[in-house]
């Protein structure tokens, strides 16, 4: 019998994987956490997101960042280490900026205690000249991130990056990481994210065609 990290029920393993890696999350609360494992092409890279932006990761990622809950860390990535370590190895992490005066009210770097489990090497390549957080700009607002994020003087460059963040919204931020990176051309480039917010308008674009071509083919086939 376990104890679910996030709501404290008491719940048993189900599966015989769970016997080499034991859940921290019940059952009910990993449903809800909407695993989906997405690898998608972004402006020429590969980015892979690991779950749908919503109503229980925004809460399980407020409680973690904003109410300090350290512990909420582990629950994020904890059944899919494996894979991850098998597929971005030997790549070096490369973390999304954060500000120092962040860094010190939490205490923690929330980034390292989400990945540190995959066991691959972590650097701090960048950082923020003051503090400044894309979750509470708005528009056209989030694209001042580019003045914001700056690369830190005398760091050796990993060959094979992999860029990774928490949520990605517009990609804002992801986009600056990149630009600071072309002049040192790094031989590989990947990056991988918690979540990635469903872009609606794309969305509902797409569901309009496609109802239209629904109809235009029911119009031909019966009249």
């Amino acid at each position: 019998m376990r104890i679910c990290k996030y709501c404290f029920r008491h719940f048993e393993s189900i599966h015989f994987w769970h016997l080499l890696r034991p859940p921290l999350l019940c059952p009910n609360c990993y449903q809800q956490l909407e695993w989906h494992q997405r690898v998608e092409d972004w402006h020429g890279y590969k980015i892979e997101s690991l779950f749908d932006y919503g109503p229980t990761f925004q809460k399980m990622i407020y409680q973690f960042k904003s109410n300090l809950d350290v512990e909420l860390g582990s629950i994020f990535i904890d059944q899919h280490v494996p894979y991850l370590k098998l597929k971005y190895w030997p790549f070096t992490l490369v973390l999304a900026p954060t500000h120092e005066q962040d860094l010190r009210v939490r205490g923690f770097h929330p980034l390292i205690e989400i990945f540190k489990s995959i066991g691959l090497p972590m650097l701090t390549l960048f950082e923020k000249n003051r503090p400044y957080r894309q979750s509470e700009q708005r528009g056209l607002d989030r694209q001042h991130i580019k003045n914001v994020v700056v690369l830190k003087p005398g760091l050796q460059i990993p060959k094979n990056i992999c860029l990774v963040d928490d949520v990605m919204t517009t990609g804002e931020t992801l986009n600056t990481m990149i630009e600071l990176l072309k002049p040192i051309s790094p031989k590989h480039l990947k990056i991988l994210v918690l979540a990635r917010k469903k872009q609606e308008k794309i969305e509902i674009t797409t569901r309009i065609k496609n109802d239209k071509i629904r109809n235009w083919k029911h119009q031909i086939w019966h009249g």
